[in-house]
């Protein structure tokens, strides 16, 4: 199952908050929330797939909230994108049930190689860089 973009859009949000406020000690989902108009129970489930990447660490209790797992300089965005939406990958299927017709197999090599481009640039921008104004 593919995750939509929103979902991702969210992960990238809610990590820059995260890392924008980390001198402030752990961040409350609710503020995250509440800024950003996410609804919370799918804020959490982002949450966790951050804090299971290693991206985010969770602290339970009274100062309890999100933190960076890694200094900011060393996640990367494709860290984040791939914690809640997988591997990316270009479209396996694209010659599946088309008898791998050249036309076929030419767009195939055309996803790939957009593909390990994006993944490429993503792995290079790190979540300190999105912080810089």
């Amino acid at each position: 199952m593919k995750i939509s973009s929103k979902t991702i859009s969210y992960a990238l949000v809610a990590a820059g908050y995260i890392a924008k406020h980390h001198k402030e000690g752990a961040v409350v989902a609710s503020h995250i929330s509440k800024q950003y108009n996410i609804p919370m129970l799918y804020l959490f489930k982002i949450l966790g797939k951050l804090v299971t990447a290693n991206i985010l660490r969770s602290k339970r209790g009274v100062k309890g909230g999100f933190s960076l797992a890694r200094p900011a300089k060393d996640i990367t965005i494709l860290e984040i994108i791939e914690a809640v939406d997988g591997p990316m990958l270009h479209n396996p299927q694209l010659g599946k049930h088309t008898n791998n017709e050249p036309f076929i197999l030419k767009m195939k090599e055309v996803c790939q190689s957009a593909t390990e481009k994006e993944r490429e640039i993503y792995s290079k921008a790190k979540l300190s860089e999105m912080l810089r104004s």
